[in-house]
């Protein structure tokens, strides 16, 4: 969101343009703006004024997360006007909203030609590449803005993240001396410094095994094994294998969960790890999970579709049939779950098929469903509130009955 008000800090700076849709001051959410704005934009005939007032509609339909409408104004704004730096800056954020890293690159690439010295478009690059596991341009981004704001701390600990990517810990200790120094009397600063402290030992603290200890874990318990997330790291930066490295980031990840409870870090660890070997479908697939339990429907139902595009397998069907019963799609929810349970019954499909009997009214359906997905294992809080909803006070007690979907 901050990259996205220095968008319109940029605007209002370099475009004076025509007075119709404003975004200032929350303009774009008063009534009537946007048939106003949609007006002006069919009304303007020359092509750059059009092009501005597609920037300000596209930046309105970002701040209500309407991405898709945004990107569709701001291509039509770049072909009207390819020398607007605004537009292609708001593309750049509009396709990182999406997921749509290497666009999000190209459209960064192209501000940057026409004007370079504009702190948030390496910003708004820095998160594109690493995203794309481009791990060097990264760093490379991040040192530019250190460069452009020598006195502020914000972006030393950036730089000391990318830093840490590329197993520059030397660099990023130096970075967070630094910003520690320019951070004092910022308590919030001061709170994000010493988290990337407590990181920094993290990544580098390893076990006795060093980078041998990074295996897939046995049970939960070798996750919280002291080491672990040191170990993978070192495993990771020495790996040459994007594969290897990849499995080495996704072991990593479920220590971030299940050691450290950090969905954010973990998801992170995912996303790099698909980025690095993106024709791995279980790396698809991985992401798409942790996207899902952050209720992140969309980009989880993305990485799914990436997966099974790769190799069908029961998982990806069964947490796409979850993300559409999300994004209330119910015939292609009921498709997939059906279509997991026949390659391998499972709780997820299970639950997802109870869900849709539910909604029906079909509640003698949805018990069969949830007790076989809770005699697969899904047990907890949820799956209980279920069960009770529709009468089950105890579920250990009722019969293992197969469920057909």
């Amino acid at each position: 969101m901050f990259l996205h008000f220095v968008s319109l800090l940029s605007a209002m700076a370099a475009q004076a343009g025509p007075a119709a849709c404003p975004i200032e001051d929350a303009a774009s959410e008063k009534p009537g703006w946007r048939a106003e704005c949609d007006a002006a934009i069919k009304a303007e005939r020359d092509p750059v004024a059009q092009a501005v007032l597609l920037f300000r509609s596209a930046y309105a339909y970002n701040e209500a997360s309407q991405y898709f409408e945004a990107r569709d104004a701001l291509e039509r704004a770049v072909k009207l006007d390819p020398a607007n730096p605004v537009a292609w800056h708001e593309l750049s954020y509009t396709a990182n909203a999406l997921g749509d890293y290497d666009e999000g690159e190209r459209a960064a690439d192209t501000e940057l030609t026409l004007r370079g010295d504009f702190v948030a478009t390496y910003q708004e690059r820095a998160f594109s590449r690493l995203y794309l596991a481009k791990l060097d341009g990264l760093y490379a981004d991040r040192d530019k803005v250190v460069t452009m704001l020598p006195t502020e701390a914000a972006p030393l600990l950036d730089r000391a993240a990318a830093a840490m990517w590329l197993g520059r810990f030397d660099r990023a200790r130096s970075d967070l001396d630094s910003a520690t120094k320019l951070a004092k009397g910022d308590a919030g600063l001061g709170k994000s410094i010493a988290a990337f402290h407590e990181s920094l030992v993290l990544w580098t603290t390893t076990s006795p095994k060093g980078a041998a200890g990074c295996a897939w874990p046995r049970d939960n318990a070798a996750l919280h094994v002291p080491g672990f997330i040191g170990d993978c790291t070192a495993a990771f930066l020495a790996a040459k294998s994007p594969t290897r490295r990849a499995e080495f980031l996704t072991y990593r990840s479920l220590a971030w969960l299940s050691a450290k409870q950090d969905s954010a870090t973990a998801t992170l660890d995912r996303a790099v790890a698909a980025a690095i070997d993106p024709g791995s479908a279980d790396a698809h697939a991985n992401l798409g999970f942790a996207y899902l339990d952050a209720h992140h429907s969309w980009a989880a139902a993305r990485e799914f579709d990436r997966a099974i595009a790769i190799k069908v397998s029961w998982a990806a069907l069964a947490g796409r049939s979850a993300a559409k019963y999300n994004r209330e799609d119910p015939e292609g929810a009921l498709a997939d779950a059906k279509r997991s349970f026949e390659i391998e019954p499972n709780e997820l499909a299970l639950t997802v098929l109870g869900d849709l009997a539910h909604d029906r009214g079909d509640d003698k359906s949805a018990k069969l469903y949830w007790i076989g997905a809770y005699h697969l294992g899904s047990t907890g809080d949820a799956m209980r509130d279920r069960l009770k909803g529709i009468g089950v006070e105890h579920p250990e007690r009722e019969p293992r009955e197969g469920p057909k979907p």
